[in-house]
């Protein structure tokens, strides 16, 4: 039903309008003063702008909380009516080599200017090879006098520390529930969209501290619901996302935590998971969230799903197989629980 309603109200819309009015763009800060729960990087940049001293900068930290909103709130204020034509920006994922960098960052980087600096923004820098980065850090020496660049990325440690020396770096923090939640409201009243405070809480939550997740969500619960977002719609959407529902989750929750469960049940259960086609991190993420509230099992127990949930989180990161860690992490607290 729910698809039906989604395909009739796309082909009753323009395709242009759907695609050029994305909420997150239209409801992104513009200047530093508007961005949420970051306050310290905010006082500091603005401490940039007032002493017209400019680093190279390092942004870090979860998808979603600001980091690209941040630097270009940043550099709007910087260069005014220039902002344009003052920054670049190139995404690292997909040009991650040593020669990316020497074609397109160092090019720019000498181009003249005269007066003032360009900003580099590197989106997902974190996905530069080593020696990308250290041909980086040649570039920052050689052009001190004209350029800056900022690094966004996910994992700083993920940055060699010869590049990471040269810049400023800040730490950008999940956004509470609380925060997102009034957001969503604030921009469904902006876009006459009907949302209550439960299922702006229940998109808020799904979004684990990230706002662009929330607001995306909020704005396909709008479209499908026609203008209206309710708790069902936000069930139902979380589902076909591949959320983790609440019975698969709890029926994993015992099978680690029951030693009458035996090992080829708990293969099987772990092979319907496999084939569920769930996220991997989705279900970690609320797995974990399960055994830290859980009055179950003992604090010995919880520093074992603290270790083995770190570990997940590095193969992750290493951009490893999701699949190949879920099944390690499984395993790994379901062995520590009968030890």
């Amino acid at each position: 039903m729910i698809i039906i309603c989604y395909l009739s109200f796309y082909q009753s819309t323009p395709l242009t309008s759907l695609m050029t009015n994305t909420w997150t763009e239209l409801h992104r800060p513009k200047k530093l003063s508007e961005i949420a729960h970051q306050p310290q990087v905010v006082q500091s940049l603005e401490t940039f702008l007032k002493s017209n001293d400019i680093p190279n900068l390092l942004f870090f930290g979860p998808q979603g909380t600001g980091k690209t909103t941040a630097i270009h709130a940043f550099a709007r204020e910087l260069f005014g009516d220039q902002y344009r034509q003052r920054i670049f920006e190139i995404n690292a994922s997909s040009e991650r080599g040593v020669n990316s960098i020497r074609t397109r960052v160092k090019p720019l980087s000498q181009l003249s200017l005269s007066s003032g600096i360009r900003l580099i923004i590197l989106e997902e820098a974190d996905a530069l090879t080593r020696d990308a980065q250290a041909a980086l850090r040649r570039i920052l020496e050689d052009s001190a006098a004209t350029t800056r660049v900022c690094l966004l990325c996910n994992y700083a440690s993920q940055i060699i520390a010869p590049l990471a020396s040269r810049c400023a770096k800040f730490r950008f923090f999940p956004l509470p529930q609380s925060v997102i939640s009034q957001n969503l409201l604030k921009i469904a009243k902006l876009q006459a969209t009907q949302i209550d405070e439960i299922a702006a809480d229940q998109i808020s939550e799904n979004a684990r501290g990230d706002m662009r997740k929330a607001v995306t969500d909020l704005q396909m619960h709008s479209l499908i619901g026609r203008g209206i977002v309710d708790l069902q719609t936000c069930r139902l959407i979380e589902k076909v996302q591949g959320g983790v529902d609440n019975q698969i989750l709890n029926q994993l929750f015992d099978a680690i935590i029951d030693k009458n469960v035996a090992e080829i049940e708990f293969k099987e259960i772990v092979n319907r998971i496999f084939e569920s086609q769930i996220s991997p991190q989705e279900l970690v993420f609320a797995l974990f969230d399960k055994f830290l509230n859980s009055e179950e099992i003992s604090d010995r127990f919880r520093q074992v799903c603290a270790e083995q949930y770190c570990k997940f989180g590095v193969v992750c990161a290493k951009r490893g197989t999701e699949k190949l860690a879920l099944s390690k992490f499984l395993y790994g607290v379901r062995c520590a629980c009968f030890k």
